[in-house]
């Protein structure tokens, strides 16, 4: 792709082939009309996610209590609850964060057993697999964002993500584990990262505290800094895993915002983990 207004000097921002031939632009770019400020639907579109094998949108309203599933060149779309079981049950049921492989969506269903993380086929939303056993409870409350970057077509490989146990809790301006919720662990899997096997028996790996608490500083409440959440990416070949962390308030101040770690805004990093 090409950006630029003279032609023959336009700016290389990003190709997804390799550039075979030069390009010269032919005319001016225009502004193209802005995108509708309303809509009749009720409701705007938080974001739009297409499966790896292109057949299916999914399509997440900012707002509503439904996710759709459109397929593209067709009239077909189908529905699911997001804001708790519907008339089927647990199968009714898309909530918790997502992530699609190619013909596959996994959810995070909630807490405890039973719906804690559900794979299910796009061509049937009613027909789950549960891949954690039933006597395995997840952290109760535990926020969690999962990557599937190196799903294969039959999308069979582990899913990873991390668990961040800290929901709506405040710091008590320590870096203490004892005292300072945001730095309690109370079951296994609560902040950490693990991966979970999609096919044969079920499995989990765990790999790495991430360390991050999602407050802004020790005395903030949790979810106050997005950017301090573990939400990462697994990578193509399953091997390394990319996340967020403000490694509990270890990492100093941001240059605008002083007075880490009891004040002000911590910095965070990105680090690595090697999932072996």
């Amino acid at each position: 792709m090409y950006i630029g207004t003279i032609p023959g000097q336009e700016t290389r921002q990003g190709s997804v082939d390799q550039v075979k031939s030069g390009y010269t632009q032919a005319v001016s770019l225009t502004k193209a009309s802005s995108p509708p400020t309303t809509t009749s639907a009720g409701y705007n579109v938080h974001n739009v996610r297409l499966s790896r094998d292109g057949s299916t949108l999914k399509i997440t309203p900012a707002g509503a209590r439904d996710m759709f599933f459109w397929t593209p060149k067709t009239a077909m779309v189908s529905a699911c609850t997001t804001a708790g079981e519907g008339h089927g049950g647990v199968a009714s049921y898309c909530g918790g964060h997502t992530v699609l492989g190619y013909s596959h969506l996994i959810n995070h269903g909630g807490p405890g057993n039973m719906v804690s993380l559900l794979y299910r086929p796009l061509s049937d939303l009613t027909q789950i697999k549960q891949l954690l056993p039933p006597e395995e409870s997840v952290p109760f409350f535990g926020d969690t964002h999962w990557s599937w970057n190196n799903a294969d077509p039959a999308d069979s490989t582990p899913v990873c993500g991390a668990f961040s146990g800290t929901a709506m809790r405040q710091g008590d301006g320590t870096r203490n584990p004892a005292t300072n919720p945001l730095l309690v662990e109370r079951q296994p899997w609560e902040r950490e990262v693990v991966c979970v096997a999609t096919s044969g028996t079920p499995h989990v790996w765990r790999f790495a505290h991430h360390h991050a608490t999602g407050a802004c500083n020790a005395n903030a409440r949790a979810g106050s800094c997005f950017n301090s959440l573990a939400i990462g990416n697994v990578s193509q070949d399953g091997k390394f895993f990319l996340f967020g962390s403000d490694w509990d308030w270890n990492l100093g101040s941001e240059t605008r915002n002083p007075g880490c770690p009891t004040a002000g805004r911590c910095r965070f990093d990105a680090f690595i983990v090697e999932l072996k």
